[in-house]
């Protein structure tokens, strides 16, 4: 039964580190100097946290709760919810997080438990394993800046994905990005080359222009792509906008976006989303279900027909590019090889005959060459 128990438990693990793994950076700017852990004061009666507003900390809270899921603590998909601030970063690394508190007996997470245990961490000589790091920057080390420390996180993501051959991908959620179409696709669907998501959103005030520049820049060197999309819907409170996020990803439409985006570029995906959306509003058109599925079938006979076309087509046209590759070695060989040589001289048209443009000039050359062989 162990040894069952311990293949049945290296599959689930297997099967689980092949699937695309979510990362959120929230950034939290409100003070110019980030998160002071040290402001915090936790009730000394309930263990709760009496002043959770300060840095805006109780928003965090409600982020990192839209990470849950029903009838599990924290979604599978998602591996780290990191809180940068200018001068502290908070780094939740979820499945250490969840068993932590699975055996505390505190599942519920309230801002005693997700802001509590980074303060107690905090102050802590021996940290236990609870999956919460507090990195107060400004010391020295290789990472004393929050954009450092982000440089070196990303480089080592990317790097992960390099090993199997896939990709590490940031998404930006921003009002100004490439709405994304939000429609369930079939699982068939090639999205099997994104190995992590970094989905980047910021706190209630935002993130300002110079913060976002350095942003932008290191994600975008050190990722293999940087996006801006937003979702249908407009805008939305950040701990909304994340569990809309998700939303998509259980729907199957998430990362068949993101692929195709990647695949096709942004004007190339607008181009996707009108044929689809045109594809409804003509569906939607006919009288009766028949008809529409008889119209599907249509399509997609038409579909098929045209993938053969191109496929066929790809065909010729790679074979006429070997044709005439073979075609331009063979003459090119021919004209290396040098001519027979007549009578001391080569032909009309080598090096040193007569011209192969007209017969006057050969008939004068021939002339030339023979009084100069009888003064001889």
């Amino acid at each position: 039964v162990k040894s069952i128990y311990c293949w049945r438990r290296a599959l689930i693990e297997h099967v689980m580190a092949a699937r695309t793994k979510f990362y959120i950076l929230y950034w939290e700017g409100k003070d110019e100097d980030g998160i002071n852990m040290n402001g915090l004061k936790p009730c000394r009666t309930c263990s709760k946290i009496t002043n959770p507003y300060l840095y805006r900390l109780d928003n965090m809270q409600a982020c990192l709760r839209s990470c849950a899921k029903e009838g599990e603590l924290f979604r599978e998909e998602v591996a780290e919810f990191w809180c940068v601030s200018p001068w502290s970063i908070l780094c939740y690394n979820l499945p250490k997080f969840g068993v932590y508190l699975s055996q505390r007996r505190t599942k519920a997470l309230t801002e005693a438990t997700v802001i509590g245990t980074a303060l107690a961490m905090h102050g802590a000589k021996e940290k236990a394993e609870s999956g919460v790091t507090v990195d107060a920057l400004g010391s020295k080390g290789p990472c004393d800046t929050w954009q450092s420390w982000l440089w070196w996180r990303v480089m080592e993501m990317k790097m992960q994905a390099q090993q199997q051959h896939k990709k590490c991908v940031v998404v930006h959620l921003d009002g100004a990005g490439v709405e994304l179409m939000n429609m369930p696709i079939s699982a068939a669907s090639p999205v099997e080359d994104i190995h992590s998501v970094i989905m980047v959103v910021g706190g209630p005030d935002g993130i300002k222009k110079p913060i976002m520049n350095d942003l932008s820049e290191i994600l975008s060197k050190t990722a293999h792509a940087y996006l801006k999309i937003r979702l249908p819907g407009g805008r939305q409170h950040t701990h909304v906008v994340i569990s809309d996020f998700f939303m998509a990803h259980d729907r199957g439409s998430l990362l068949y976006d993101l692929s195709q985006l990647l695949r096709l570029g942004q004007s190339g995906y607008a181009n996707l989303k009108e044929g689809v959306s045109s594809l409804w509003s003509l569906i939607a058109q006919q009288r009766d279900q028949p008809s529409a599925v008889e119209l599907l079938q249509k399509l997609q006979a038409v579909a098929e027909e045209f993938s053969k076309t191109q496929v066929a087509k790809k065909e010729a046209s790679t074979e006429g590019k070997t044709q005439a590759k073979d075609a331009k070695a063979s003459s090119s060989a021919e004209a290396d090889a040098e001519p027979p040589l007549r009578n001391g001289y080569e032909g009309p048209g080598g090096a040193g005959g007569p011209p192969a443009s007209s017969s006057a000039n050969q008939q004068k050359w021939i002339k030339k060459k023979t009084e100069g062989s009888k003064k001889k």
